[in-house]
């Protein structure tokens, strides 16, 4: 199955109230495994709050200023 039939499958997608499904396929390239800025870490360490219990799924984000 082609990523275009998917996604024209998926956009057929409705629910019983009207709710549509809009599909756009991004096609470009992103690097993996760049390194992360040091002050941008520092940035993310201040303004991501972890929750005690699973915290790799319950966060939270504080405004930047």
């Amino acid at each position: 199955m082609s990523l275009q039939n998917v996604a024209d499958r998926a956009a057929m997608t409705t629910t019983k109230k009207g709710l549509k499904v809009y599909v756009h396929i991004n096609s470009k390239t992103y690097d993996i495994k760049r390194p992360i800025e040091e002050s941008y870490q520092k940035r993310l360490a201040r303004q991501v709050i972890f929750a005690p219990e699973l915290g790799q799924w319950n966060y939270l984000f504080k405004p930047a200023n």
